[in-house]
């Protein structure tokens, strides 16, 4: 199969690392659970310039380079990498490629990869998230984001979405939401099985 991951939220904890930044600056914290929307400063009660204003001093700091990894993603997507095609598909901002490029090699040090940027929220690229899914003929779809799943569902591209605060208040027939990366791998084990089937 071929299969698109997301990163942030997916493979990289960037909302709890965002949120230790805006900690820091705003010397207040903010519960990971009350976020409501990826548009950060709709749940945070600030302006859109300011968050993103934060994002990029989020970008040059410490909490940023040393970024967890979300809980079983490094021994999945090495699993699934054996016997699949992968490509990540980010909508980070372009400027971020080789720090981008450079997390993707330390913490998956054997994979072969290619990391696509979609022009979703910084209008950077040619391509959305669903048109590139359909340009590389994507299978499945591993993502967080309310939005970018339900365009990718909408042109019939399967999504596995892993359950966030801010996703949860949605639902489609080519979404299938998840715990994390132990129930993904069990979508996706499930889905090669129904081919082979169908194939006999």
């Amino acid at each position: 199969m071929k299969i698109g991951i997301d990163i942030d939220e997916v493979v990289a904890e960037f909302v709890k690392g965002y949120l230790k930044k805006y900690t820091e600056k705003y010397e207040k914290s903010f519960d990971f659970e009350k976020i409501f929307s990826y548009n950060l400063w709709e749940s945070l009660n600030i302006t859109k310039e300011e968050a993103i204003k934060l994002a990029d001093e989020f970008y040059d700091s410490e909490h940023f380079e040393n970024i967890g990894l979300v809980s079983g993603a490094k021994e999945s997507i090495t699993k699934l990498s054996k016997d699949n095609e992968l490509i990540f598909i980010t909508s980070r901002p372009i400027k971020l490629k080789n720090i981008t490029e450079n997390f993707i090699k330390n913490n998956f040090k054997e994979l072969l990869f290619r990391i696509l940027f979609s022009n979703d929220f910084f209008q950077q690229g040619n391509l959305s998230k669903g048109e590139i899914c359909q340009q590389e003929n994507i299978d499945f779809l591993i993502e967080d984001n309310k939005d970018y799943s339900i365009s990718c569902a909408e042109k019939g591209i399967k999504v596995i979405l892993f359950d966030k605060p801010w996703n949860r208040n949605f639902e489609h027939e080519n979404v299938t939401r998840v715990s994390g990366w132990e129930e993904t791998l069990e979508v996706l084990k499930l889905n090669e099985f129904k081919e082979v089937k169908n194939a006999k």
